[in-house]
Parts: structure tokens; C-alpha cells; sequence
């Protein structure tokens, strides 16, 4: 994919470490920078022979148990062969541009190795260069070694995406500076070979037999026979230098804490054993391939032999990956904007009507002051008419005065009424004699205030002290 693409756009792949050897399967998956699964599976006799996969069905059912035990979380894997199949060679030539290295190289492949190009997948890492030239390791693989064993992945299940010797992955594990050397021995039941590295490449490689009911000691003398014949062959071309401190790092699955002290009489060198986060050497190979970053077989920095028609599959895939998960997460920008615009017009709306609200709020409040307006001064224009006619009113109080001087002082008045509509009054009372009643009938008849007095003749069946009720009108 492009480079210049942000990483969040292009699919990533975890994956886990497989270590294949004669005799065994180990599968290491590490999450997070801690171990979550190991297994070990013990490999058949026969299954293979010279390094070449000749009994595929019973492979596959060693992978498929590997994966059962494991339970890994991911079919991607990254596979480490045993380095006794793998050719290593220091290669120099003239500095070119990176990307025509590779053909260049596939020109002296024939001269670097044993067999035509055609028969063998290869890969090349810089070691060094200056001016003038580049300094390569170039590592091969016979095609046969590992094409029945990518057939038997991929017929698995699995997705091979990378494989590395046995040395070039452990010499990963290694803290060695760019000059720094350091041998690695790597202890099986079937054989050990030695390497010998710089930094985090590796150089030489030389395998070392063990014979069946072969004595230790044999064994022993052996590594040791092959320790002394790199460092002192590498010494004589001027490379290494005070051999007796380069350390010999201990590797595989017979290497222990006690395999320094069984070699001390046979190796002078300084002398330790691997140890990753899981403490088993055995597992070193398949911890580094587990480790590793992922890179193509063009990587000028690692080796990786993976099958090229594989790595195109890969690459078709990915291409098909990258644009649908560029369209998928291109549909999910669209939806969060499409969301954010819906979002954005349900707010406006929801502002909207609340400011409608508020607007028909003041309007019915100014219309409402308004009408208490044209209220007000329609209250004060008839207070003005009222208080204009309030001198022509006319009320019963002045003729209360009058007839207050008509009342003789013997009679006591009870209630009165006093209807404006008829202009009537009515009095209630008492009289003290009958006399006094009629002298009140004449004093109102006689008034030119009132006139109409009508007093009930039954006011008069008693003599005295006589509750009486009369009504006139004003005149």
C-alpha cells in the first residue's frame, strides 16, 4: 500500500511463531509483549527426512493438533526451519540504487550457491556498505524444503507470512552492537549447529552431526571442533578479533543451566545460555519468529523466504482488504457526517421553535398590553363622563335632609328603602299615638318634595304606640 497513507487505513495482521524441526512443532503466540500460548507437538519419525515434508497427511495432523493445544487467536503465522537447510553467504558488490539489488543479486546466485536460481527461494540483508560498495548476507533455501510446507500450512488453515532459519531468527533475540560478534550453538537430540553472527545478522553457519548412541563426550568435541574452526577461519581473514572473548550463546532444546559447565572443558570462550520471557531454550526459535515484525521478502533489513507467489496472493488480498476497509471506514465518515448534519438540523429546529415560541409569546404579551391599554383608556374616558355627570345625578340625600325636618320628634323611623327607578320611598316605624301618624301623612302631602303617601288604614286599629309602614314618591 502506499506509503503515504495513514497507518489506521491499512490492515494490520498479529500472528504467531511456529518453529519447525525433524523432530517437533512449537507454536508461540505473544499479545501485548507477554506470552499468551505455547505448545509442543512431537513430530512422527518419518514424516520427514532430509528436511523435505514426505508424509503430509500425518503433518497435517500434527498442525491441526498445534492448533487445538494452542487455541491461538490468529491464522497468520511466521515459520523457522531448522538452519541446516538453509545456505548463508557474504556477498559484496558495487553500490546501486536498493531497488536493483535484488536482480543483481539473482545475477551471482548460481556463483553463491550449489544449485541454479531456479531451484532455490533466496533473500538478501545489508551488513554494511560505504562509498563505494554494499556488504550483503544472502540466505537460500531449496525450493522443495518449502513448498510442501507452505501447501501443508495453507491446507491447514493457516497463512504463512514469512519464513526464517533457525539462526537468522534467534540472532534477533541477541543486544549485540552493529560490531559486536557472538556465536550461537543450538543443541538438539538429532544434531546442533554453530553460527556465527554480527549485531543481529547472521554470517556463517556449520552444522554439526550427532551419530545415534554417539558418547557426549563425542558430541561435546564436536561442537567445540566447529566453535574453533569458524572463529580461527574468520580470524584469519582479519574479521575477528580476540577470539577468546567472543561469547558462545546456548540454544535448543537440550540446552539447560547445566550445559555451561558440561562444556567448559571443551570451550574456553565465554559461555550462556538464551533465555527469553518464557525460560525455555527450546522455545527460543519459535519466541523470535513470534517477535518478529512483518516484512517483505524486499526488505533490506531481514530475511524472510517466503514463496514469491505467495507473496503476491498476499498482496492481492491486501490490496482487496485495504479498499474495503478504505470504503468501510469511508461509509463510516459519511454516516458520522450524514449523523452530525441530522444532529445539527434537529438542534437548529429545536432552536427555531423555541424562538417561535418566544416570538408568539412577546406578541401576545404586547397584544395583551395593548388591549389592557385601550381598557385603561376607555376606563378613563367614562371616568371623565362620570365624573362630567356627576352634578346632574340625582340621589335620594337631599330629600333624606328634607324629610329628616318633616319627621315629628315622637315617631322613630325603623328602616327605609329607597328605589331610584320608581322614586319611591318606603318608611317603617313607630308612632307613639294616632295622631302623630296622621301628622306625618300631612306634613308629606303638604311638602312640595314628595307627593303619592300612601299609609294602610290598618296602621290605625290600635291607639297607640302603632308600627306603621307608608311610601311616597319624590316629586
Amino acid at each position: 500500500m502506499p506509503a503515504i497513507l495513514p497507518a489506521f487505513l491499512t490492515p494490520k495482521h498479529h500472528h504467531f511463531g511456529l518453529a519447525i524441526s525433524r523432530t517437533s512443532l512449537r507454536g508461540i503466540e505473544v499479545l501485548g509483549g507477554k506470552v499468551r500460548a505455547t505448545v509442543h507437538v512431537p513430530i512422527e519419525e518419518g514424516v520427514f527426512q532430509d528436511g523435505i515434508l514426505l508424509d503430509k497427511p500425518r503433518f497435517l495432523n500434527h498442525l491441526k493438533e498445534l492448533l487445538v493445544k494452542g487455541k491461538f487467536t490468529t491464522n497468520y503465522v511466521v515459520v523457522c526451519f531448522s538452519e541446516i537447510y538453509a545456505y548463508t553467504r557474504e556477498y559484496k558488490m558495487p553500490k546501486i540504487d536498493f531497488h536493483e539489488v535484488r536482480e543483481a543479486v539473482s545475477w551471482h546466485v548460481k556463483d553463491l550457491f550449489p544449485f541454479p536460481e531456479s531451484d532455490l527461494y533466496y533473500d538478501w540483508r545489508l551488513l554494511d556498505q560505504n562509498e563505494k560498495e554494499y556488504t550483503l548476507s544472502v540466505v537460500a533455501v531449496q525450493r522443495k524444503l518449502l513448498d510442501f510446507q507452505v501447501a501443508a500450512l495453507i491446507e491447514a488453515g493457516l497463512k504463512p507470512l514469512g519464513f526464517q532459519p533457525g539462526a537468522t531468527a534467534v540472532s534477533k533475540l541477541l543486544t549485540l552492537k552493529d560490531n559486536q560478534y557472538a556465536l550461537i550453538a543450538e543443541i538438539n537430540r538429532v544434531g546442533a549447529y554453530v553460527t556465527l553472527v554480527r549485531g543481529g545478522n547472521s554470517l556463517f553457519t556449520t552444522v554439526v552431526h550427532v551419530a545415534p548412541q554417539e558418547a557426549e563426550n563425542v558430541f561435546f568435541t564436536n561442537i567445540s571442533q566447529t566453535v574453533s574452526e569458524i572463529t580461527t577461519y574468520y580470524q584469519n581473514k582479519g574479521i575477528l578479533r580476540e577470539v577468546a572473548k567472543i561469547p558462545v550463546l546456548l540454544t535448543g532444546e537440550l540446552a539447560n543451566d547445566a550445559f555451561p559447565g558440561k562444556l567448559s572443558p571443551y570451550i574456553k570462550q565465554p559461555m550462556q545460555v538464551l533465555k527469553t520471557p518464557l525460560n525455555d531454550p527450546g522455545f527460543n526459535k519459535a519466541y523470535a519468529v513470534a517477535q518478529t515484525e512483518i516484512s517483505k521478502p524486499d526488505d533490506k533489513n531481514n530475511i524472510n523466504l517466503l514463496p514469491p507467489q505467495i507473496q503476491m496472493q498476499y498482496e492481492q488480498e491486501q490490496a482487496q482488504a485495504f479498499y474495503k476497509t478504505l470504503l468501510i471506514r469511508a461509509n463510516i465518515v459519511i454516516f458520522l457526517i450524514c449523523l452530525f448534519a441530522i444532529g445539527s438540523f434537529v438542534i437548529f429546529k429545536f432552536e427555531q421553535q423555541q424562538l417561535d415560541a418566544r416570538v408568539k409569546r412577546l406578541r401576545q404579551n404586547v397584544e395583551s398590553r395593548k388591549t389592557s391599554t385601550q381598557e385603561l383608556l376607555l376606563l378613563n374616558s367614562q371616568a371623565k363622563n362620570i365624573i362630567a355627570l356627576d352634578p346632574l345625578k340625582k340621589t335620594p340625600r337631599d330629600k333624606l335632609a328634607v324629610l329628616v325636618n318633616l319627621l315629628p320628634e315622637s315617631i322613630t323611623i325603623l328602616q327605609w328603602a329607597y328605589d331610584d327607578s320608581t322614586l319611591q320611598f318606603e318608611l317603617e316605624g313607630i308612632a307613639p299615638g294616632r295622631s302623630d301618624l296622621i301628622l306625618l301623612k300631612q306634613k308629606l302631602e303638604t311638602s312640595e318634595e314628595f307627593a303619592k303617601v300612601n299609609l294602610p288604614l290598618d296602621s290605625f286599629a290600635i291607639p297607640e304606640n302603632i308600627h306603621f309602614k307608608l311610601d311616597f314618591t319624590v316629586k
